[in-house]
């Protein structure tokens, strides 16, 4: 069983934890951590779908240790999946190369989460929407929308060689077309505070997107919507570890289990991502968003 806040109050993290219509299973944290694993990159919202799922459930709300349990997984997920791009990024960082730029790009986009924070300290209640279903169905919706145009964007024309392309291609960097650049990481990370405000809003969709409608390659928009995901959703793991640290009343096999099954399906979600937006079949979500998100709230939430 996952552990539960006993403790009474009216504080928001005693809301948070309170004890559900019945108890956490270890099967309902596998089944939590496969929703995690597989909407946590694919462009449906994570944050929908858990809601949705818990409702399916029986569950009042997931317990916040689970749900952590379930990021560090996907987290891992993409670690081993860009295993080689990483270290090689690491050794360009230190010695010089593209891989700094890559780096910097990242650095850059997650930067953007600065407006989160200030808009959270603004607006205090934003903290609390992530729980609210009845906003999540309304925000996978507005992503299905968004996900619909992207069939209309168009990539860009390679750079010309010259001026500043050419100062780009004597440094080592690449100047060809749809690859990322310093804009395209400030619209991208912009994107992502959009998915961190409004739940519901798709993380890789909304980045994703945002590069395509840009003109990048989708390609080259995938894999660093995935690179950015892992600052982004590191940070927001420790935060939930800061507001609500583990003790030694946690059930580790849960844990272990929403971590693992969340491992699993994110790699699988990744690989199968890539090959669908290699085809220019992002929009193809976007109807599947629409339908869940509205039978979603007038079927169950």
């Amino acid at each position: 069983m996952i552990r539960r806040a006993a403790t009474g109050g009216e504080d928001r993290r005693t809301r948070r934890t309170a004890i559900p219509s019945r108890p956490v299973t270890t099967t309902d944290a596998a089944i939590l951590g496969l929703v995690q694993g597989l909407t946590e990159f694919l462009p449906v919202s994570s944050t929908a779908h858990l809601l949705i799922a818990q409702k399916w459930l029986g569950l009042a709300k997931t317990d916040l240790h689970l749900e952590v349990a379930a990021h560090l997984g996907t987290i891992l997920a993409v670690v081993l999946y860009y295993r080689r791009e990483l270290l090689q990024y690491v050794r360009e960082t230190i010695t010089g190369g593209p891989g700094r730029k890559s780096v910097a790009l990242v650095v850059v986009a997650t930067g953007m989460l600065a407006v989160v924070f200030v808009a959270r300290k603004a607006f205090p209640a934003i903290k609390e929407w992530r729980l609210d279903a009845h906003m999540a169905t309304a925000g996978l919706i507005g992503v299905g929308v968004f996900l619909l145009g992207t069939q209309f964007a168009r990539r860009r024309s390679a750079t010309p060689v010259g001026g500043a392309a050419a100062a780009r291609s004597a440094a080592g960097e690449a100047a060809a077309a749809g690859d990322i650049g310093w804009l395209d990481a400030v619209a991208m990370g912009l994107g992502q505070c959009v998915s961190a405000i409004v739940p519901g809003w798709s993380r890789s969709g909304s980045t994703i997107g945002t590069a395509l409608f840009r003109g990048a390659g989708p390609e080259q928009a995938a894999k660093f919507s995935f690179l950015m995901s892992i600052p982004a959703v590191l940070a927001g793991a420790l935060a939930d570890m800061k507001e609500e640290p583990f003790s030694r009343n946690e059930d580790l096999a849960g844990l272990a289990i929403a971590g693992g099954v969340a491992f699993v399906s994110g790699l699988l979600a990744i690989h199968a991502l890539l090959r669908i937006v290699g085809r220019g079949r992002l929009s193809w979500f976007g109807p599947y968003c629409i339908a869940v998100g509205v039978l979603a709230r007038f079927l169950i939430v």
